[in-house]
């Protein structure tokens, strides 16, 4: 005789079971009484065996018209919607999630598992919405923390409905997008360039992501498709140099438009200097870079990436930076003022610091006398170009007569006393190839090493000023009262009065006239370097 293990009631009808066991439509059907029974299936396999194919009675639960799935009765479509792969329970928008039921729930690899049939062994800190809810996967990305009200049917602070609380119920229509995100979200209105179209008149969202619906969108991965070219976002051309900036703006007085016409568009009106590359302040992505950290996923304003040593301030949008003249050249433009025509004096002084010595000549003549005229290509670019004209007078005294300059330049240079002093006696001569060179046209006078002048006294020791005799005053250079025959030497020579006496120098007087015995200067050989005498001087004997 075989028995159940178990007591239970004694019914009549079919077998063990009572009649209607197997009928859908019968009260009595087997899933009504193991749903008032707990679903105790443990139960169920006592007779028919572990996996429900016939056990102690020879007759299984699956097959022969019952359960079709090989898991027989454990099969989740028993209890959740029909017998299928993939069973989904009728209620709600269950089918609209279909894929992400693990989001929602544990699911559980065998039946009898803690917290699936009935809620013993839930732990209230992981089954955040009650027994049965516990999310997981999509539902926690980004570090979201949901909820499930069981009063209100409400999902809240899913990642999936970015932070939404939808009403868990079947809907006639489909979520708008706003149920889960604005349109376009909020974090995309410095983007509204981007996500309006003034022919379409309205969001769209595909310039960038694929269209939804598809197997990419809410799957925890933005999805990013960007068209090509940097003026797809920003900007106009292939540089994609605004205006318009990523909002639409053109406006050249708000920040994200600013100045970048004055730096970039070649064409701007009253250029001073060629184009600056977007990577002069800006770390430029590659094509390959373009959805790298950094780049569209940072917040607004953009990052501002200068060379070492120059620095941009962010609240008076303003820099200090070479091509601005660096610290020297005062308070910067500010980047949102329409400032016009630039001036010259915005950068460096008109005419520089550094041209003072030569003040007079650039306000006469101008800059293009030794620069090339403006706009030029080549005008601030860390350059500075002198196509000079290649005669000393362009810059000194005037072209037909350079030593025509202050002081005592011209009395040496067209001396009258002696002959004339070239330029290279006292000061490094250039040539034509080196007229920009180290020690020429640097705002300083340059004098040879061996010149010993004392710009204190305005005075030099040198031997056509007879040298280091001390005991003689020395000529003054910017008074020509203190040059005569005794800055030299006295008149006669000290040396000269040893002649009194001779046959032909009889007395003093004699010696106070020197064209007795040289050549009166101005003469080539007066101040030359040679004593010896010139012909005709009398040839006295003792």
């Amino acid at each position: 005789m075989v028995s159940c293990s178990d007591e239970r009631e004694r019914v009549t009808g079919e077998g063990v079971h009572p009649v209607g066991w197997a009928d859908r439509d019968d009260p009595a059907f087997h899933a009504r009484w193991l749903e008032d029974h707990g679903d105790d299936l443990a139960r169920c396999r006592t007779c028919h065996g572990a996996d429900y194919l016939g056990g102690a009675v020879g007759r299984g639960c699956a097959g022969t018209g019952c359960h079709e799935d090989e898991r027989g009765p454990e099969a989740c479509g028993t209890c959740h919607g029909a017998e299928s792969d993939d069973p989904l329970p009728e209620t709600g928008p269950h089918a609209k999630h279909e894929i992400y039921c693990d989001s929602c729930h544990r699911v559980p690899e065998h039946v009898d598992d803690d917290c699936h049939i009935s809620d013993e062994g839930c732990d209230p800190e992981i089954e955040l919405g009650g027994p049965g809810i516990t999310f997981s996967g999509l539902a926690v990305q980004d570090g979201a923390t949901p909820t499930f009200d069981r009063a209100s049917k409400t999902c809240n602070g899913t990642y999936c409905h970015v932070g939404g609380s939808p009403v868990w119920e079947e809907r006639e229509e489909p979520l708008a997008c706003d149920a889960c995100h604005e349109t376009p979200p909020d974090s995309h209105a410095r983007f509204e360039r981007v996500t309006k179209d003034e022919e379409r008149g309205t969001l769209f969202c595909d310039t960038c992501h694929p269209v939804p619906p598809g197997d990419t969108h809410v799957d925890g991965t933005r999805d990013i498709d960007l068209p090509d070219g940097c003026d797809a976002c920003h900007g106009t051309g292939e540089d994609g140099a605004p205006p318009p900036a990523l909002d639409g703006e053109t406006d050249p007085t708000k920040r994200a438009p600013g100045a970048h016409a004055r730096h970039l568009d070649p064409f701007a009106p009253n250029r001073v200097r060629p184009p600056v590359p977007c990577e002069s302040c800006h770390e430029i992505p590659t094509e390959e870079t373009v959805l790298a950290e950094g780049h569209i996923d940072a917040e607004a304003p953009a990052d501002v990436t200068l060379p070492e040593g120059a620095t941009w301030d962010p609240d008076e949008l303003t820099c200090v930076v070479w091509c601005h003249g660096g610290e020297d050249s005062g308070p910067s433009l500010a980047w949102t003022q329409d400032s016009g025509d630039p001036a010259c004096d915005r950068c460096h002084g008109n005419p520089p610091d550094n041209h003072e010595p030569i003040r007079a000549t650039v306000e006469e003549r101008g800059c293009a006398w030794c620069h090339p005229e403006l706009p030029a290509e080549t005008h601030v670019d860390r350059s500075i170009d002198l196509p000079l004209p290649h005669v000393c007078g362009s810059c000194h005294g005037s072209p037909d007569d350079p030593a025509a300059l202050p002081d005592a330049h011209e009395a040496h240079v067209a001396a009258d006393s002696s002959q004339p002093v070239p330029c290279e006696t006292c000061h490094p001569f250039p040539n034509e190839y080196k007229l920009d060179g180290s020690g020429h046209i640097n705002g300083e006078v340059q004098l040879l090493d061996e010149i010993d002048f004392d710009p204190a006294t305005r005075s030099c020791t040198v031997w056509c000023h007879f040298g280091q005799d001390e005991e003689r005053p020395r000529p003054i250079w910017d008074d020509p009262s203190t040059g005569d025959c005794r800055t030299c030497h006295d008149l006669p020579p000290a040396g000269h009065l040893g002649f009194i006496g001779l046959s032909c120098v009889l007395d003093r007087a004699y010696l106070d006239d020197c064209t007795n015995c040289h050549v009166v200067p101005p003469a080539p050989t007066h101040v030359d370097g040679d004593e010896t005498l010139e012909e005709g001087w009398p040839r006295c004997t003792p």
